[in-house]
């Protein structure tokens, strides 16, 4: 009989899983410990929506664009038909591009704020806050380009269209939605299609590939730490909350695969006190960061 692979066992390469670190979060908290998300995607749906109507707004708004400035010359000479739609796809290329590179410097903000969480070195945490202010920067800038791509349009629509009406301020309030949704939504967007398609293709090799094989096989991990209270221990099977010493309150995080936000929160939510929760949470955090992730070892 032909062995099969075990899904449960799958578990994304070190690139794949960092790219988590790129799509929108849900912070987690728990007792005062603010989790800012790893492992989970938050709202894609709405992102994605929120993408759309953008690039359907941009259509609309640079389709009047044209033809109110150039409809007879096209109506006239077909052949600048094409050189029109081309304009309109790379002014929404532009704007696409530009919020790629807004949200570019994301995933290393992420990884500071978590890093700034679990550190303990005070220079360290200075260092850290002053990269993520850096980066912060960064992103004002591409932030600042995007909106005055939205500028533009809406200067080149009143050139062509030369009237102050309803139109005109409907145009304004799109273009500035458009510019909006590219600096809030878009860069998340592309970040999780990208993280899809690179899990997909792992686990599609995975599923066709030998069952002796050991391509993205997830390995047994684990994360032994002190409490200075008890926790409430408990089993889900793929992933545990174990007591390995009750006299020194050591505790140990143990998963096969890759621990998400949510299966972490379970753990969490059976925790009775406010700062038992607080202390599994953390050390939640650095399992998934350290073990998981394969990240630094703040101990």
């Amino acid at each position: 009989m032909t062995k099969t692979k075990d899904k449960i066992k799958f578990e994304p390469s070190r690139p794949a899983k960092d790219l988590y670190l790129g799509t929108r979060k849900k912070p987690l908290n728990y007792g005062g410990f603010i989790h800012p998300g790893l492992f989970q995607t938050y709202n894609f749906s709405k992102d994605s929506s929120f993408f759309w109507v953008a690039i359907i707004l941009e259509l609309i708004g640079l389709s009047l664009t044209i033809i109110f400035g150039y409809g007879e010359v096209i109506t006239s000479q077909p052949q600048y038909a094409l050189i029109a739609l081309t304009a309109i796809f790379v002014a929404i290329g532009i704007d696409i591009t530009l919020a790629i590179l807004h949200h570019s410097s994301q995933p290393t903000i992420q990884k500071l704020k978590i890093e700034r969480l679990l550190e303990t070195s005070e220079t360290q945490l200075e260092l850290i806050e002053n990269k993520i202010s850096s980066k912060d920067k960064g992103k004002l800038l591409w932030a600042a380009l995007i909106l005055i791509m939205a500028l533009l349009k809406i200067g080149f629509f009143f050139i062509t269209y030369q009237t102050a009406d309803v139109v005109l301020i409907a145009m304004v309030i799109a273009y500035f939605w458009v510019a909006y949704i590219h600096i809030s939504a878009t860069g998340f967007f592309f970040a999780e299609r990208k993280r899809r398609r690179k899990f997909d293709k792992e686990y599609a090799t995975y599923i066709r590939s030998s069952a002796d094989s050991e391509i993205n096989e997830a390995e047994p991990k684990e994360l032994i730490f002190n409490s200075p209270m008890d926790l409430d221990c408990h089993d889900f099977g793929s992933y545990s909350l174990e007591l390995v010493s009750a006299t020194d309150k050591k505790f140990k995080f143990s998963c096969e695969h890759v621990l998400s936000d949510k299966e972490l929160q379970k753990i969490v939510q059976k925790q009775k006190e406010s700062e038992s929760s607080s202390i599994a949470l953390k050390n939640g955090l650095r399992f998934q960061f350290e073990k998981v992730l394969q990240f630094g070892d703040y101990d």
